[in-house]
């Protein structure tokens, strides 16, 4: 919520969250029991990558089914899951009109429900009131009760950014037993937003309702509970001394831990406000420890100003003057080391520098410590507390993992494009041993062979030569005929009488011909049909060299891959170049907050040195005017540390 929770921690969650919970609902509320396996193989590869927390992996999974025809077999799921993840990645409108489409009166109620809760939840944090609003209007009926303390949260904290603070603490008092562990958050808001208005008196009843309040029921959250004590105890305190409690203000400070965050803070705070009360001996002892500490905390600078300054104030010029010289010293160091760090940064790449990577999933508190980037981190413990540093980081890792995914991309293409290649040398190489086998030739050989056949066909119907196309037994018998005749030939020849056997032979030779004339017209419809078959066979395999000649030459079947491929390719490209940009402007803003962040804290600290330098001019001016005034009225030197100190306003 607002001043206590980050965005980025939000969004790390919401995919988490609301996928999760989306897709449990879209079986459980419908009384389907879960599915142990998945109907379309590119759903259980988006299963696999969102189980693995790989998200954006997850979403480009479902993307690409949708370009191709979505996913089967598992209803709306496919589109929730990405709706959730989109909301996660801040892609607000896609996400929005996917619930818009989705989730209508026939999805479950509690489905729609924390749909429009989520997306409330997003656009609060992005600081769209109005659309947050209007998300959390669509709510209707009852709903779930795990998010039910967050929802009564998330409108109370709603209420308090429009301004309607007295509107804000009767929700508060109605929702009470509704909120839950979200109480002290609530409170905590209230009582800063009071504060901003100078509305001390109520914000610190809010501050002091937080300090009643019991511990939070979850484990995990009791170390957040105590921080947001201290968080609220400091707060307190300060807004006690701007109301001229002073004393109130010291018991407040008194209370922060000392290894909380907050206990910088509240050892200054506890400094000033016993120094309005007169108090500087007091004030001195937490201003010397505080001043111990790491200067990069702007607390401890002003701590090291802070306690010359006491000191002066005890009448302890000495004292106060070596402590302004030892102040000096040590800023000069500070600024020193500064712009140190400001030259390497500038002169090495961010990203390396603040150990941004696409393939992290840390976060900026989990830094690794042992690193030769420790030194810089401790100047930017704040600006990495910040949900706008965080949310930039976020998004930048965010482009970073696209644009490893586009490589992916661009790799898995050139694979492709190799395997297209492999198979146009494979199909050359088929070509060269159709070649070989002569099989070209071969189909030459086969239509010769038709032709003559034909030729001769068409020569056995022009000189009606029925023999040539009788049956086995006619042409068997014919033969025998023949062989007859011969031998009667030779007998006369030979001087034998043969007048008996020519009229059995000429009988034998009519009837076989008889027979061969009477089978003639359907013997030769029988080869004429083979000679159809047998040009049938040969277009066939003319047509299957035509598509042989075509496949290896023209490649039908690879071009429209490549094809594909060379759009997939600039398609991926183009991204590449736009993501390209925007993780350049992403880098840019990283650089400039970072820039900034140490600029100013170099500021800070040229200003606090300004103020010890003029200390130290005004302390050796007083010492030697009162040295001047001794001599003149002849009177002894007084002691080191009697000289009075004028400075009047906090450092």
């Amino acid at each position: 919520m607002a001043a206590v929770i980050s965005a980025p921690a939000i969004r790390r969650c919401l995919a988490a969250a609301l996928g999760g919970w989306l897709i449990a609902w879209s079986c459980t509320a419908l009384g389907a029991k879960p599915l142990s396996s998945v109907a379309d193989l590119r759903y259980g590869v988006t299963l696999y990558e969102y189980y693995q927390d790989r998200y954006l992996a997850a979403l480009s999974e479902l993307m690409v089914a949708e370009a191709r025809g979505g996913i089967k077999g598992h209803g709306d799921n496919p589109e929730l899951m990405a709706g959730g993840i989109s909301l996660a990645f801040g892609m607000e409108r896609r996400a929005g009109e996917t619930f818009t489409r989705l989730l209508d009166a026939s999805r479950p109620l509690q489905v729609r429900n924390a749909a429009w809760f989520y997306l409330g939840k997003l656009r609060y944090l992005r600081g769209d009131w109005d659309g947050a609003e209007s998300s959390l209007n669509n709510i209707r009926g009852s709903f779930d009760d795990q998010l039910l303390e967050e929802l009564a949260a998330l409108q109370v904290n709603l209420t308090i950014k429009r301004g309607g603070l007295d509107r804000a603490g009767k929700l508060l008092i109605k929702e009470d037993d509704h909120l839950g562990d979200w109480l002290p958050y609530i409170h905590y808001n209230l009582a800063v937003a009071y504060s901003r208005e100078q509305n001390y008196e109520t914000a610190i009843k809010h501050f002091s309702a937080l300090d009643r309040l019991p511990m939070m029921q979850r484990e995990q959250t009791l170390e957040e509970h105590l921080a947001l004590n201290d968080k609220a105890l400091t707060a307190a305190g300060y807004t006690l001394m701007l109301q001229g409690l002073h004393e109130e203000a010291l018991e407040q400070f008194t209370r922060v831990r000392l290894q909380s965050a907050m206990s910088n803070r509240a050892l200054l705070g506890y400094g000033w406000a016993a120094a309005q009360t007169g108090d500087y001996a007091l004030a001195l002892k937490p201003w010397q420890a505080l001043s111990q500490r790491s200067l990069v905390y702007a607390s401890t600078q002003e701590a090291v100003l802070a306690v010359p300054y006491a000191y002066e104030k005890l009448g302890s010029s000495g004292q106060a003057l070596g402590a302004f010289l030892d102040a000096e010293s040590v800023f000069e160091a500070e600024i020193a080391r500064i712009d140190m760090v400001l030259e390497e940064l500038q002169n090495r790449a961010l990203l390396a520098a603040l150990q941004v990577r696409e393939d992290s999933n840390r976060n900026w508190f989990s830094i690794d410590t042992t690193t030769a980037v420790k030194p810089h981190l401790s100047y930017l413990t704040e600006l990495f507390a910040s949900n706008r540093f965080q949310g930039s980081v976020q998004e930048l890792r965010d482009l970073l993992r696209i644009n490893s995914q586009l490589e992916g991309w661009r790799e898995k293409l050139e694979a492709y494009q190799l395997m297209l290649d492999e198979r146009e040398v494979a199909r050359a190489r088929k070509l060269e041993t159709v070649a070989e086998q002569q099989l070209l030739q071969q189909q030459q050989r086969l239509v010769q062979q038709r032709n003559a056949l034909a030729a001769r066909l068409q020569a056995i119907v022009d000189n009606r030569d029925y023999l040539a196309i009788a049956s086995e037994d006619t042409t068997s018998l014919y033969a025998i005929v023949e062989r007859a005749g011969a031998g009667i030939a030779r007998l006369q020849a030979a001087g034998e009488s043969v007048e008996d056997y020519r009229p059995a032979l000429r009988r034998f030779r009519g009837m076989l011909l008889w027979r061969a004339s009477e089978a003639f017209a359907d013997h030769l419809w029988q080869n004429r049909s083979n000679l159809r078959e047998l040009d049938q066979a040969l277009a066939q395999l003319q047509q299957n060299q035509q598509r042989l000649e075509s496949v290896i030459t023209a490649a039908p079947d690879i071009l429209p891959y490549r094809q594909r491929l060379d759009s997939a390719g600039l398609r991926v490209a183009a991204q590449h170049k736009k993501v390209d940009a925007a993780v350049q402007l992403a880098e840019a803003s990283l650089r400039q907050q970072v820039a900034q962040e140490i600029i100013a804290q170099r500021q800070r600290l040229q200003h606090y040195l300004a103020q010890t330098r003029l200390s130290v001019a005004r302390l050796y001016d007083d010492a030697y005017q009162g040295r001047q005034g001794d001599e003149d009225s002849a009177e002894p030197e007084p002691e080191a540390g009697t000289a009075a100190m004028t400075m009047e306003q906090q450092p």
